[in-house]
């Protein structure tokens, strides 16, 4: 039996995640650049990007959840949140973002670009993780779709 995703699957996933994506992709660079220009340290640059990142999406991600679930408490959108994205953050903001965007920097000639390459890294273990994780909340009716995603 082969398993199939219907298209509509794919622009829910990009309504849902890519606001946040794109503020966490400006506050990797940012708190990168920072890091690494007041320390010259790519290790530090490259942990300092990942949370940067990590703060800038779930703040992105909390504000678009409560406007979406406006009469859901604040725990309820919480713990759900927990449980779409805690599995997917255990490994990836303590082991494998900070490392992928080491090794893309120590291996590129550019350090933005080396950055860029291991975040793209990074996210594809991150959201394969998070997508099962929606779909199976989906699923047992902890998330209700609403028109915004």
């Amino acid at each position: 039996m082969q398993a199939s995703i219907k298209p509509d699957r794919f622009l829910v996933w990009l309504r849902r995640y890519l606001p946040s994506e794109i503020v966490g992709t400006v506050g990797a660079l940012s708190g990168a650049f920072v890091a690494h220009t007041l320390t010259g340290n790519l290790m530090l640059a490259a942990i300092a990007g990942a949370w940067s990142e990590c703060l800038c999406y779930y703040l992105i991600m909390l504000m678009r959840e409560r406007k979406q679930r406006c009469g859901s408490s604040l725990r309820l959108i919480l713990v759900n949140l927990f449980f779409e994205f805690g599995a997917a953050e255990l490994s990836d903001n303590f082991l494998i973002r900070p490392a992928a965007m080491l090794a893309g920097m120590l291996l590129m000639p550019s350090t933005a670009l080396g950055l860029m390459l291991g975040k793209f890294v990074a996210d594809l273990c991150f959201y394969l993780t998070t997508i099962l994780c929606y779909e199976a909340l989906r699923r047992s009716g902890r998330i209700v779709e609403k028109s915004g995603y």
